[in-house]
């Protein structure tokens, strides 16, 4: 018996020693393991590696997750630790059936220094989808019976009134839906340009001072939701709703300035770590965030008509 045990606890050192001398590892993690029908989960992939072993990051397209549904993701690049080079995935998922599951396990191939390709496996989470619960009182398959109707006779001078009473609102509606089309029409010949609009938005954001406050989750989704309302209004790019990930892409078709698409990659990669994946950002990260959304603005604005349109007509 004893040398079954310390043949058992060598097998295990030999494991943990060679997990230690990978040159990638892969760890998963979820934040809750028991949710409802379509209620979200907060999957996240870690992903460490040796930067000498010449991976290439996957691209988190390429993800398969079936029976689950990815709502949406983030990537980005996280500090350092210990030489190794550490990259976050953040998928927001949820799955329609009820039943016991396995979030799916993630492969990544590499090559090893001796030139023989190896791969880190990410572990299946079990994850239980039970029925939305039901209210009190009720039973399973229970229906109610319908209420019965009630049928009112009213005087001819009731619906004479109710007429006049529905005339009369109708021309109130009337008159306030002219009026604030009216008040559109000339706004709209004022409108401030997309650049003017987002600096201002900046301006006020900034005097709010949100991070002294520890306030990172708002703070960085407003500054995430002005930088894409410009981007946007400015260069006609669907970036509200698009992840950060599509976002760069379409951003990288237009053949805009390297150093515009990294800036924005970066604002974007670190609001999307706030406020999907809780990370607390440092006092430096908030003022360089805030300098480089309003340089990406300062340096993307249209030129004033009275100067040319040869910087506006390349946007375009």
């Amino acid at each position: 018996m004893n040398k079954k045990i310390v043949f058992i606890l060598l097998a295990i050192m030999f494991a943990c020693v060679q997990a230690a001398q990978a040159s990638v590892w892969l760890t998963s993690s979820v934040d809750k393991n028991k949710i409802t029908v379509g209620e979200k989960i907060n999957y996240t992939l870690i992903l460490e590696y040796d930067p000498k072993s010449g991976i290439v990051p996957p691209n988190p397209d390429e993800f398969k997750f079936d029976p689950f549904t990815v709502r949406d993701y983030v990537a980005a690049p996280m500090p350092d630790k210990e030489g190794r080079k550490v990259l976050q995935y953040v998928f927001q998922i949820t799955v329609y059936q009820l039943g016991k599951f396995e979030t799916p396990q993630i492969v990544v191939a590499y090559k090893e220094k001796d030139g023989k390709e190896a791969y880190a496996r990410s572990r299946k989470i079990p994850v239980e989808v039970v029925p939305v619960p039901q209210k009190k009182g009720d039973k399973p398959g229970m229906l109610r019976p319908p209420k019965p109707v009630e049928i009112v006779n009213f005087p001819a001078w009731y619906y004479l009134v109710l007429a006049l009473i529905i005339l009369v609102l109708a021309a109130v509606v009337w008159f306030i839906i002219s009026h604030i089309k009216r008040r559109k029409k000339e706004e709209a010949e004022r409108v401030p340009p997309p650049d003017e609009t987002a600096l201002s938005a900046l301006s006020e954001l900034e005097k709010e001072d949100l991070p002294s406050r520890e306030r990172w989750k708002d703070y960085y989704s407003e500054l995430s939701n002005i930088l894409r309302q410009y981007l946007g209004a400015r260069f006609g790019l669907p970036a509200p709703e698009s992840t950060t990930w599509e976002l760069i892409r379409m951003m990288k078709k237009k053949s805009m300035e390297p150093q515009v698409i990294e800036d924005t990659g970066q604002v974007l990669s670190l609001a999307d770590l706030v406020k999907f994946a809780k990370h607390v950002p440092a006092a430096a990260d908030c003022t360089g965030d805030m300098s480089r959304a309003r340089k990406i603005i300062e340096t993307t604005g249209p030129e004033p008509e009275n100067a040319g349109n040869k910087k506006g007509g390349e946007a375009k």
